[in-house]
């Protein structure tokens, strides 16, 4: 059935897929070197594989620290204008106090 489905494909002229073996060895006592790459991670997935525990408590204490840092400055810009604010009032207070007095000297 199959070899006679192949067969029609072929003659329509549509591409057969690749089929994809897998050999069996069943008498033997070495290990294939499919099994041994799966056995055998690289040297960087060993290193990799010690810092992963780490990985939720890192970006948590890193986003801790931005959140911090983005409190303090913005506290540290309120308080600066806040302080602008005040010496600007104060310095027009004294210019209007100033302007009254030419003002009240003129007359």
């Amino acid at each position: 059935m199959a070899l006679r489905s192949n067969i029609l494909r072929a003659a329509a002229g549509l591409r057969l897929a690749p089929r994809v073996f897998i050999k069996r060895r069943t008498f033997t006592s070495s290990v294939s070197r499919l099994e041994q790459q799966t056995q055998n991670p690289s040297s960087f997935k060993e290193g990799m594989s010690a810092f992963r525990p780490f990985g939720a408590p890192f970006i948590k204490v890193f986003l801790g620290a931005i959140f911090s840092y983005q409190l303090i400055y913005f506290t540290w810009m309120k308080l600066e204008t806040w302080e602008n604010k005040k010496l600007k009032n104060e310095e027009m207070q004294a210019l209007e106090k100033k302007a009254k007095e030419l003002a009240a000297s003129a007359k």
